[in-house]
């Protein structure tokens, strides 16, 4: 009797085990390779398609190492000034990395760039291969691509010297765009380049070799809510991560039924309960007829 009552606590015990990582359902995964020692902060760049891939503002990030939820934080570059001030200048010296890049093509008298910005992207910047050569009259149109009466315009100028201008687009977008770049006052072609501001995750490995891993994929998942990311104090130069490929996350379930009931531990947990009645009342009852 003693052994059926352990049994059952034990089984209560481990499917109430509701860690994120055991419920969450991972679609994407990312090695991430990092030669920093234990303890030594290192962060990894996050690329454009990522953004696209996880949920609406990448609350579904996990990382774990050898298995293990490890804490991290997400990190943005500003240039100084520009965060003082709260207003994005073309001379900002922020880090920027390119979400799409084209040469423009002649449209109306002007030189136009047509890009496709797949979902949750965000463009901070447009920015020319070269300085202009003179002042540069800037329109920015990003229509849905499901709903092309939905558009959103920008207008600004590319001062001559300058090759950048600062646009905020796609980063509340959760469905994709179309994006037209229109430069006038232009006669020749110029490369063209969408580009957001560079944003990495930092964390700190336990062990000096390890299993490390990004997962994302699952639109359900709250943000993640760590110390770490509250206590951080950025060095200035910081281990360099880098992340790999995206891969399809390997225990992702096929069944949405497993996926359901997996979901619901406590389900789990009474199933076992029940399943474990009939043999503790045998056991009562046998014990009951046994002669003293």
């Amino acid at each position: 009797m003693r052994t059926m009552l352990a049994i059952a606590a034990l089984l209560l015990l481990q499917t109430q085990d509701n860690s994120l990582l055991r419920i969450a359902h991972f679609r994407s995964m990312r090695e991430v390779h990092v030669k920093a020692t234990k303890g030594r902060l290192a962060c990894a760049v996050l690329p454009p398609a990522l953004f696209h891939e996880a949920a609406a503002a990448l609350r579904d990030l996990r990382l774990t190492e050898n298995g293990q939820e490890i804490p991290f934080a997400q990190e943005e570059s500003y240039d100084e000034n520009s965060l003082a001030s709260g207003v994005t200048s073309p001379s900002d010296r922020s880090y920027f990395d390119v979400v799409a890049e084209k040469e423009t093509a002649p449209g109306n008298g002007n030189q136009v760039a047509n890009f496709h910005l797949p979902a949750r992207i965000p463009v901070e910047r447009i920015s020319l291969g070269r300085p202009a050569t003179h002042d540069l009259s800037v329109r920015v149109t990003a229509r849905i691509s499901s709903n092309p009466q939905l558009a959103e315009n920008i207008s600004g100028t590319i001062h001559a010297g300058e090759s950048s201008f600062p646009v905020t687009i796609g980063a509340n977008l959760q469905s994709d765009a179309d994006v037209e770049v229109t430069l006038q006052q232009s006669t020749s072609p110029l490369h063209v380049r969408l580009e957001m501001r560079r944003r990495w995750i930092c964390f700190e490995p336990l062990k000096s070799t390890s299993d490390l891993r990004l997962h994302y994929g699952d639109a359900t998942l709250p943000a993640a809510n760590y110390r770490f990311a509250a206590t951080l104090i950025m060095p200035e130069n910081p281990e360099l991560a880098t992340l790999g490929p995206r891969t399809e996350e390997p225990q992702l379930p096929l069944e949405a039924s497993a996926r359901h009931s997996w979901r619901k531990p406590l389900l789990v947990s009474l199933g076992f309960v029940i399943l474990l009645l009939p043999l503790i009342a045998i056991a009562l009852y046998t014990k009951k007829l046994r002669p003293h």
